[in-house]
């Protein structure tokens, strides 16, 4: 229900008001329970509850050049989750050409029922390069110590807290022209109570594997010894699927497929970048137009903190690993549209950029962004494998509009087939040899489309 409720200077100040109710339930059986099948989803998830939630919004145009904003919404969960969220924000327009803007908000999101219900668990997995001193105690059986993927089976934790975040935005407007506009705003987000897949993971692998030079009776009470000091460096954390024993060396230690990690609550996430926009809409004669938009973002920090003081950065590097397998947080990336518009026919052509990375994600134990760790050395016995370039692409498109309900469409995917940058540190990822989430059309290629559209 929304309302004007009196006059002020700017305008008429505006309440509107709103409730919710939703029922959540979910049974989602794993298919592959066992983890027998090779590639099979591991996931399952089951949970029940209900959610109320009531809200507001004040629109109040103080003056002509100041709007003021209010909002703030209470949600209410049946597990017991409850939190109220505010917002407010700003404009301020002292003349046509200039604007500051900002706001404070603050954020709740109540834990998924596969973060919560102790009957929900996955696994995924990423590649691990075993330890030398591993690899000396099977030297007999080189394929026992071959890279291979470790599976990580994160479980639903039944006291998990919801998470909070608290943001702030501002910025500024600028439009000398009609024509021109350019925006910049900075931007700074600090998630805490963070829900995630078991920070300790890394830590713990490695706790697993440093009994690895020792002498034991039998591979069973290596394995025992293995998961010992595993369980006193990550509480709460367990071996999940060990493997057979080395038949070359049945007194080593076994390897570790599958580990068993609750999800729980880290300290909190600092994320904080700036984005530009610029944009232009110009009549270049009266049947020709060109319209153009660049939008890039900065992202200075993203960084985790956890609750024994150490710090793991993603900005520049490969991860969050667990999160994304290793797909990657670019610290420059953006985009650049043009389009000419001649009648009824429109050309446009979009270029992507996505800028350089490390091979490196200290969320798996190893703390150092520098490369200087990095395991894949070059001919020259250098780190140049930990480097990504940065990869540029461009798609183009071409609209024929016959008339109100009929069109033709062209389009040619990565116009100049640009290449897919190396990732040879297949450490944090499934996929090796190039990072799925920001580099696709460059291992795809060149692709073509053409069709009609028909609107009835």
């Amino acid at each position: 229900m929304s309302h004007a409720l009196f006059e002020l200077p700017g305008g008429p100040l505006q309440l509107a008001v709103g409730g919710q109710y939703r029922k959540e339930k979910l049974t989602n059986r794993s298919a592959n329970p066992n983890l027998d099948v090779p590639g099979l989803s591991t996931a399952q998830a089951y949970g029940n509850r209900d959610v109320w939630a009531g809200f507001f919004e004040v629109n109040a145009p103080v003056l002509d050049s100041l709007e003021l904003t209010a909002s703030g919404r209470y949600d209410d969960y049946s597990e017991g989750f409850s939190k109220f969220s505010p917002k407010a924000s700003f404009k301020f327009q002292p003349i046509r050409q200039v604007a500051l803007r900002g706001s404070y908000s603050e954020g709740f999101r109540a834990p998924t029922f596969a973060e919560a219900n102790p009957l929900s668990s996955f696994s995924g997995f990423v590649g691990f390069t075993l330890p030398a001193a591993f690899a000396a105690a099977h030297a007999a059986n080189p394929s026992y110590f071959a890279n291979y993927s470790i599976g990580r089976g994160y479980v639903g934790n039944p006291d998990i807290e919801p998470e909070t975040s608290k943001s702030y935005t501002l910025g500024a407007v600028f439009e000398p022209s009609r024509w021109f506009q350019l925006t910049a705003d900075w931007f700074h987000v600090k998630k805490s109570n963070l829900i995630v897949t078991g920070p300790l993971s890394g830590a713990a692998i490695n706790a697993y594997y440093s009994v690895a030079g020792q002498t034991f009776a039998s591979a069973a009470a290596a394995s025992a010894a293995g998961c010992a000091a595993l369980a006193a460096v990550a509480p709460g954390y367990s071996c999940n699927v060990i493997d057979g024993a080395d038949p070359f060396a049945l007194n080593a230690l076994p390897r570790l497929l599958v580990l068993n990690a609750p999800y729980v609550n880290a300290n909190y996430d600092v994320v904080e970048g700036l984005q530009f926009t610029a944009s232009a809409n110009v009549p270049v004669t009266n049947d020709l137009r060109w319209r153009s938009r660049l939008d890039v973002q900065e992202t200075l920090k993203y960084n985790r903190y956890l609750s024994d003081g150490s710090v793991q950065r993603f900005t520049g590097t490969v991860g969050p690993a667990d999160l994304s397998s290793g797909g990657g947080t670019p610290k420059w990336r953006g985009n650049w549209q043009n389009t000419l518009e001649f009648g009824r026919l429109s050309l446009t052509a979009t270029t992507y950029f996505v800028g350089k990375m490390k091979g490196v994600a200290t969320d798996q134990g190893n703390l150092d962004t520098s490369c200087a760790a990095t395991l894949y050395k070059d001919a020259a016995g250098g780190n140049s494998f930990c480097k990504i370039r940065r990869f540029i692409y461009a798609d183009l498109n071409a609209t024929l509009e016959v008339n109100d309900r009929f069109e033709f469409y062209g389009i040619i995917g990565n116009v100049t087939n640009a290449r897919a940058p190396l990732y040879a540190n297949v450490l944090y990822t499934t996929q090796p040899n190039y990072l799925a989430s920001w580099h696709i059309p460059g291992l795809i290629g060149r692709t073509f489309r053409a069709g009609v559209n028909f609107r009835f």
